[in-house]
């Protein structure tokens, strides 16, 4: 299934001069442009009296564009303003869900540049392009099998590209208490350059540098946004259909046991430490952001 699809006239707020004694105001805006595919494949790979096996396979590849926003504006911020750590936008020819924040200052070759005591200077606004935070592709992979009266089931689903910063990663590795954290206890040289050019000669600590970028107040982002690729097992399920002869005489044709499972286990997670898919909210500004999110929850039970 292709598509293509044009979103106009979105309910945006816009800040308004001081002077009119309005903070802002809502206009009607924007013009983004969606297109993409959506495929599902099923098949019975092995189908006798005793075995049989389905499988269903699912893709789906979304391309974005910002077409437009207004007729003189480039760009517009979607996070309210008080965000520690992160800015996200929608930037006129850009895919939506341009993710800003602090990160290293660079010199024109690229090199990130150190202070006289070799710590990495950070710049002073969340002005560093740190990824897009919607997802290449997703998909996923559904199993059924059968073999007498027992059956197996599991899907295992993808959610690939995009990025993910982690406002708690920030503040656990600024505290030192990530073990991340004790690489570099006894000293190192940070790779950076000084403003002329000249390789950095001093040694930091692990200490000094997680202070540095880390934090609650004015952490580099950089540093903490990484990939939200995953793939996951996200239900397991093995059961047992019960005899007819068993049930014989029940008010009930057919009857089942089987041990269910979901949420178990990441096969591929370039998270650091966390769940990419547990950000803040559903909301257009918090899609890529996670902060104090908890555990991933893994569910196991019987069902009858």
């Amino acid at each position: 299934n292709r598509y293509n699809s044009k979103s106009k006239n979105q309910l945006l707020p816009v800040t308004l001069p001081a002077a009119s004694g309005w903070t802002s105001e809502f206009i009607n805006a924007g013009n983004v442009k969606n297109s993409g595919i959506e495929i599902t494949l099923n098949g019975s790979p092995v189908k006798t009296n005793n075995l049989k096996w389905d499988i269903a396979v699912n893709f789906a590849k979304n391309t974005n564009e910002v077409v437009e926003i207004t007729p003189t504006l480039n760009e517009f911020v979607l996070t309210t303003g008080n965000d520690f750590m992160n800015t996200v936008k929608v930037v006129k020819g850009k895919p939506f869900g341009e993710l800003y924040s602090r990160g290293y200052s660079r010199n024109a070759a690229g090199q990130i540049l150190v202070d006289a005591a070799g710590l990495p200077i950070i710049t002073s606004a969340q002005s560093v392009y740190v990824g897009n935070t919607r997802p290449d592709w997703t998909g996923s992979v559904i199993n059924k099998l059968s073999v007498k009266e027992f059956f197996l089931s599991f899907v295992v689903s993808a959610r690939m590209g995009g990025v993910v910063s982690s406002f708690t990663n920030a503040n656990i590795y600024g505290d030192g208490v990530a073990a991340k954290t004790l690489e570099g206890r006894d000293g190192f040289v940070f790779d950076g350059v000084l403003a002329n050019g000249s390789k950095n000669p001093t040694s930091i600590t692990a200490e000094q540098y997680w202070r540095k970028v880390g934090g609650r107040n004015t952490p580099a982002g950089e540093v903490f946004t990484y990939d939200a690729s995953n793939i996951r097992l996200r239900e397991f399920v093995l059961g047992y259909n019960l005899p007819k002869t068993l049930i014989k005489g029940l008010p009930f044709q057919a009857a089942s046991v089987s041990l269910t499972g979901r949420n178990l286990f990441f096969l591929m997670n370039k998270a650091e430490g966390f769940d990419p898919e547990l950000v803040v909210g559903t909301a257009d500004r918090a899609v890529g952001i996670e902060a104090f999110s908890p555990p991933s929850t893994r569910s196991m039970g019987i069902r009858f």
